[in-house]
């Protein structure tokens, strides 16, 4: 096996470390609901929301030239804005296509469709457009940050062709081609007898198995165990075991999410606490101020119930503004835990990209065990007939269905071997440039969470300390 020429493999990963590169800035706005005529039942109709996505190009310092570079008209301001609708279902194709055409990049995961059960739990449609909107806005830019994605031709064409997605030509090009999976079953039976070849064919060796109509395929790979799978080279297991750290990365990244939950969930309740005291606390003051302090004229207990009054209305009144600056400070930490929530996305696209590469590792010696027992058949088949003295044409066309089949596993290993190289690289790159955002991420979320506590005890210790003061005066 030879590493194949990074720019030659992948020519994506040039793209990403060249100078020059654009950013590309984007908004996605004005959500718009429309309502048409059910396509397939008169009578009814259906819904959907389109939201209106811009996205302008702005330049980076000097290129160094080249094709894109280009189409700038040499002032280096980047593409006019552009504009277009898309509704939620061309987000989750523009997905699909992302995962198929880039596999092993750590891309950021698309908003989940089962958001929409949040609209059934309390949420208005308003809110939970707002919601959505928000979270494909935040999908997208991290789609342009991407140093390959963020320059490849889906997104490209996703963000400029105008009108429907689905009816763009220029979106049909850049959207591989797919065989359904009653396509493959009905080849299998032929594949078993013999009838029908069972090589993959090129094209399909550049994909997962699951992205093609192969069953054959795909229940060779699931059959192939580990031990099966031969000496597996030291890089290969360095990166499987990386894999597995990520696993128990994920898993500590949940309990971090869960113990977070509780303590926004804790310090809402807190502040609803301290509202309610603040309430009671006023009240009391109240009662002091209706029956202490006229039942205090004919006793020697006036000056008592008006401290009392006044002391239960100045702690009710600070409890109110401890609960306010409560209710800022859960406000303040969520917006400082909110690395965590981008590192669980992350992590999950981070496992998927590494276990792509597993994929090819594993289709590279699927093949590798195919083309090993062919040309064995092949040369025993070859061995009886050159040793016959008759004529035998099924022989004879054996011997050249199994010539073909060598020359096809021959082409498919050299692209899985092309794949798999291509994936390593691409798992590299991008794990360094994820391990470098997660340092970036948890910097970030360890000095605003201190922040943010740290301000707010400061003021909850500035209020208070002015209570205890005043306190201590009216004991004296």
């Amino acid at each position: 096996m030879t590493m194949s020429d990074p720019e030659t493999a992948c020519p994506n990963e040039a793209l990403a470390s060249g100078s020059g590169r654009r950013k590309t800035v984007l908004s996605v706005s004005d959500p718009i609901k429309i309502v048409s005529d059910h396509p397939f039942l008169p009578g009814l109709s259906s819904s959907h929301v389109e939201y209106l996505v811009t996205s302008t190009d702005e330049g980076e310092g000097e290129g160094e030239g080249g094709e894109e570079d280009g189409e700038d008209d040499g002032d280096g301001g980047g593409r006019p804005p552009c504009a277009v609708r898309r509704r939620f279902s061309d987000f989750l194709h523009l997905a699909d296509v992302l995962a198929e055409t880039h596999r092993g990049y750590f891309i950021f995961p698309r908003p989940e469709k089962g958001n929409l059960d949040a609209a059934a739990a309390g949420r208005s449609e308003a809110e939970f457009i707002e919601f959505r909107r928000v979270d494909l806005e935040r999908y997208l830019t991290r789609l342009c940050e991407h140093p390959a994605v963020g320059r490849s031709e889906e997104l490209k064409v996703f963000l400029e062709a105008e009108g429907a997605l689905a009816s763009s030509i220029a979106w049909h090009h850049v959207v591989p081609l797919k065989s359904t999976f009653m396509d493959g079953l009905l080849r299998l039976p032929g594949q078993l007898i013999g009838s029908d070849s069972s090589v993959p064919s090129v094209h399909d060796v550049n994909k997962n198995a699951r992205h093609t109509n192969d069953v054959m395929r795909m229940l060779k790979e699931a059959m192939l165990k580990e031990e099966a799978q031969g000496k597996i080279p030291e890089e290969e297991l360095a990166w499987r075991r990386i894999r597995e750290g990520v696993e128990r990365y994920s898993e500590c990244l949940v309990a971090t999410s869960t113990s977070s939950e509780r303590l926004v969930r804790e310090s809402e309740r807190l502040s609803i606490v301290m509202g309610d005291m603040a309430l009671s606390m006023i009240r009391m003051a109240k009662y002091e101020d209706d029956h202490g302090s006229p039942t205090g004229r004919y006793s020697p207990f006036a000056a008592t119930t008006r401290a009392i009054a006044e002391g239960s209305r100045r702690c009710g009144m600070e409890l109110a503004k401890t609960s306010k600056m409560e209710r800022q400070a859960t406000s303040d930490r969520v917006a400082a835990l909110d690395p965590i929530n981008n590192q669980l996305a992350m992590v999950q696209s981070a496992l998927d990209a590494l276990r792509e590469r597993e994929s090819a590792f594993v289709t590279m010696r699927s093949l590798e065990e195919d083309l090993k027992k062919t040309r064995a058949s092949l040369d025993v088949l070859q061995q009886v007939h050159d040793v016959s003295t008759l004529h035998d044409p099924a022989m004879e066309k054996k011997l050249v269905g199994l010539r073909n089949d060598v020359a096809g596993l021959e082409a498919g290993l050299r692209v899985a071997n092309t794949t798999y190289e291509t994936l390593l690289h691409r798992n590299k790159a991008d794990y360094a440039r994820w391990l470098e955002e997660r340092r970036r991420d948890m910097t970030r979320m360890r000095v605003d969470l201190s922040g943010a506590m740290a301000r707010h005890g400061d003021a909850v210790a500035a209020e208070w300390g002015e209570v205890a003061r005043a306190g201590t005066g009216n004991r004296g």
